[in-house]
């Protein structure tokens, strides 16, 4: 229910934003044009939903407390959704600003060991990043930085049926780049990539009493994203 709301969330707000735009050209609105009406400043504050894909390559090894220490891989792809919101302001060509983010998906993959099964997914993304940009009018280029945090769920059982599993917020960091279009003087659509990563290490009890651990966890996620924003000004 949570993903889908999520998702749901973010697509309406998209297909609101481009919606308005295009009800505005079609009721003959002047052609918002002039270059320097549309692309005056890009300054101000901004809130959006973003939709796009992802995909993941995670690996750890498993330590069963017991004896049988296994290296799992994981590369699960799927779809993504969220918003952000932030704030920039612009001097002559550059533009500076902060941003936050949220985003939902369901990054799920199970791998079968010699000795036990492994299940991780990831659910969930936060950042908080700076974006450094260069305006052209109405577009802008911009690369984006800063740190991450990302929710997982790990899983697994062995061959004696011992069963655990660990449920954790694990920090890194982002880095990115986009491109954004200002298609009037409030509304901005956008594609954008990024590319996180999160090292991860922990320990806990199996049902079977051993204590089990996970070492070297690393997670690379990529995602590609299509964004639309209103800025106030």
């Amino acid at each position: 229910m949570k993903r889908s709301a999520v998702l749901l969330f973010a697509a309406a707000g998209m297909a609101f934003g481009m919606a308005t735009v295009a009800s505005a050209a079609d009721l003959g609105q002047p052609a918002m044009a002039p270059a320097a009406i549309v692309a005056d400043d890009w300054t101000g504050f901004y809130v959006g939903g973003n939709l796009g894909g992802t995909w993941a390559r995670s690996s750890y090894t498993f330590d069963n407390g017991a004896g049988v220490v296994e290296s799992f891989s994981f590369n699960p792809n799927t779809i993504i959704a969220g918003g952000h919101a932030g704030a920039q302001g612009q001097w002559g060509a550059l533009v500076v600003g902060v941003e936050g983010s949220f985003d939902g998906t369901d990054l799920s993959r199970t791998t079968v060991g010699v000795n036990s099964t492994q299940t991780l997914k990831i659910d969930d993304i936060a950042t908080v990043t700076a974006r450094f940009g260069y305006a052209l009018p109405a577009w802008l280029f911009y690369v984006k930085g800063g740190w991450a945090v990302v929710h997982d769920n790990d899983s697994f059982f062995d061959l004696q049926n011992f069963a655990h599993g660990f449920t954790a917020w694990n920090s890194g960091y982002t880095v990115g780049g986009g491109i954004e279009y200002k298609r009037t003087q409030n509304w901005i659509l956008g594609a954008e990539f990024n590319f996180y990563n999160v090292k991860f290490d922990r320990s806990g009890l199996n049902s079977g009493g051993f204590t089990v651990h996970i070492a070297s966890g690393n997670s690379d996620i990529y995602t590609a994203l299509l964004r639309a924003s209103y800025l106030f000004k």
